[in-house]
């Protein structure tokens, strides 16, 4: 797809030297940059054009055109600017100054955002979310606000007026940065809206001395609870005598066996968003706004009397990661002997989705009842 069609030598076509490499599953992935110097044109002469992918013999194999609408990464890399992902999404024509319909026609040749459209559409969409544009979150709902770099802050908005979401696939999300007078320009980052895999996540653990799954879903109906399905096809007893482990959702990924793969250097703390504080808590040693410790000492130790049991009061004091806790341990020997399936109902539950790309920790636990030996892990997915 050479800038100038006259193009006759590959040193004249900018996009000749670019290769990709493909696995052993035919797939490949990865990235280039061609500045605006060596394209010989702004970047929005390649829309609508067709890239061509051509086999290692020369053979055109595949096609597809540019469109803009989807970006990926940061406004400073070049990825999210207006020529990459567009207006904003505004299918209803409210009109907005950065809409997608800005300087098209309507079928008879009219304008589809007149100037006194445009110059109104910030009372309007201020008074009702009808108002605003498909696409302008923060004009229907609000600033995101990021507190501290190194805090998870979850922040819920609530949409009135959004279509089919399947319409939004693909898409790209873009952030803009504002000053303190509430001025906002700037883009500075931008990701792809992309289909969820679904309402249940997975950890497998697939090792010569453990096969297992355990999966977790919300229960219908139900707010904020869900079903824990153990399934253990095989364990060998050198991982734990007893048989009985205690079992975490941990903050961050890890995927193996033992402390090595499964260490706190690993996976973190248990995952813990309503500040729950037991020992083991994600939240230990943090502060918070005031400088304060999340988790004191006294509030620490008294959580092992408000953690525990069946019913969705006495799982409220649980961290929302201590799966043990809340639902008791498993018992790993007698489901692969049995082949069992054990469901267990976690009465505690955000998100789903909050625990995905999150840590799975089975734990050994003695006759005595001491559970620490981080003995395998997996990933939630």
């Amino acid at each position: 797809m050479p800038t100038d069609l006259n193009a006759v030598t590959p040193g004249e076509d900018p996009w000749g030297d670019k290769k990709w490499k493909s696995d052993a599953n035919g797939e490949a992935t990865g990235d280039f940059i061609i500045p605006a110097e060596e394209l010989g044109a702004s970047a929005a002469s390649a829309l609508g054009r067709v890239v061509i992918v051509h086999n290692n013999a020369g053979g055109k194999i595949g096609c597809a055109v540019l469109l803009p609408g989807t970006g990926q990464g940061l406004a400073s890399n070049g990825q999210c600017g207006a020529v990459v992902t567009g207006g904003h999404y505004d299918p209803k024509n409210k009109c907005g100054g950065s809409s997608n319909k800005q300087g098209k026609t309507d079928k008879w040749g009219n304008l589809i955002c007149s100037a006194e459209l445009t110059a109104g559409y910030s009372d309007r969409c201020r008074k009702e979310q009808a108002n605003c544009e498909v696409g302008d979150q923060s004009g229907k709902m609000d600033k995101l606000v990021v507190v501290a770099e190194t805090n998870t802050v979850l922040q819920r908005f609530r949409d009135k007026m959004l279509p089919n979401i399947g319409k939004l696939e693909s898409r790209s999300l873009v952030l803009h940065c504002c000053d303190e007078d509430g001025s906002c320009k700037e883009r500075i980052a931008c990701a792809n809206l992309v289909k969820s895999k679904g309402d249940t996540l997975k950890a497998t653990f697939h090792d010569d001395q453990i096969e297992a799954s355990i999966t977790v879903r919300p229960i219908k109906g139900r707010r904020r609870q869900a079903i824990w399905k153990a399934k253990f096809e095989h364990f060998d007893s050198g991982l734990c005598p007893s048989g009985l482990l205690n079992w975490h959702v941990h903050q961050t990924s890890g995927e193996g066996l033992g402390t090595a793969q499964c260490g706190p250097d690993k996976t973190g703390g248990h995952y813990d968003p309503r500040n729950k504080c037991g020992p083991a808590s994600d939240k230990q040693g943090k502060t918070d706004e005031h400088g304060d410790l999340i988790c004191s000492e006294a509030f620490t130790q008294g959580y092992s009397g408000r953690c525990g049991g069946p019913s969705k009061k006495e799982q409220r004091g649980c961290e929302v990661g201590d799966q043990s806790g809340k639902t008791g341990k498993i018992k790993a020997l007698k489901f692969s002997v049995n082949r069992d399936q054990k469901s267990l109902t976690d009465a505690s539950m955000r998100f789903i989705g909050d625990l995905e790309g999150k840590s799975l920790v089975l734990h050994c636990c003695d006759a005595a009842g001491s559970c620490k030996e981080r003995i395998a892990c997996a990933i939630l997915e």
